[in-house]
């Protein structure tokens, strides 16, 4: 059994190109996380969402899946955002995951512009300031891809998710109510290594967001992690994959 995390502003329904590779070989549990698709949280007020979601919640889901299933160990799949949860899991118990496949992922490194906007008071502010007064990030968007420091495709999507209150919403709780889902890079390493858990990270030579110099960086001296550079950017999740998750990421 596997259990895949989708990205930012995606579903649970992402993984499905992924099927031909991953579907003989995995039963697989791919569902929205809240603020994406149908999923809904009771609560969901400022200070529910500034307090952040308890890693505790996700380890009971995880466990409940395990009874419902009849599960020993599981398999976990994260793409962006959802890598971080795959991690935050395996921290919480490596000896019950098999493997872990991981595409553009974070968590790997720490993100000192999202942990300022996630855990500081100025940074709490100003997110929620530009949550309903958009016009400074929708110029820093623009002058970002005119610098080329996004591309095309960050682009598109920084202002897809910037569109209207709603969007901007999705982003704001996001980025709050998840900042308790990252892993202690430190030990995530020294936990691969000690268990030997086969990781299979795919990222992309051209990713604006997730750089793969230091991902790549970070499995030095994991012989258990194995790190695939494609020649794209960000937004991997396609058929393109299946090839690689056939040869690298089979039991």
């Amino acid at each position: 059994m596997a259990i895949a995390f989708h990205g930012f502003g995606m579903h649970g329904r992402q993984f499905a190109p992924l099927e031909k590779s991953l579907g003989d070989e995995y039963t697989i549990l791919s569902f929205d996380v809240f603020f994406h698709g149908h999923s809904e949280l009771l609560d969901e007020s400022d200070a529910t969402i500034l307090k952040g979601m308890p890693i505790s919640a996700l380890i009971e889901l995880i466990d409940l899946i395990k009874v419902q299933f009849n599960a020993v160990e599981l398999s976990l799949i994260g793409y962006s955002m959802g890598a971080s949860f795959c991690l935050s899991i395996y921290q919480q118990n490596p000896q019950i995951i098999k493997r872990m496949i991981l595409i553009s992922p974070a968590g790997l490194y720490k993100n000192t512009l999202q942990s300022f906007g996630s855990n500081t008071i100025i940074g709490k502010k100003i997110t929620h300031y530009l949550t309903y007064k958009p016009k400074p990030i929708l110029l820093a968007i623009e002058t970002a891809h005119w610098l080329r420091l996004i591309d095309k495709q960050l682009h598109f999507t920084a202002k897809y998710e910037t569109r209207n209150l709603q969007t901007r919403l999705v982003s704001f709780r996001s980025l709050h109510f998840y900042k308790t889902i990252k892993p202690d890079v430190a030990l995530l390493y020294q936990q691969i290594k000690e268990n030997n858990t086969p990781v299979l990270v795919i990222t992309g030579k051209k990713d604006k967001l997730i750089k793969a110099k230091k991902v790549e960086n970070f499995a030095v001296g994991l012989a258990s992690c194995k790190v695939i550079l494609v020649d794209d950017g960000h937004d991997i999740v396609n058929q393109k994959l299946n090839p690689i998750i056939e040869q690298h990421a089979k039991s």
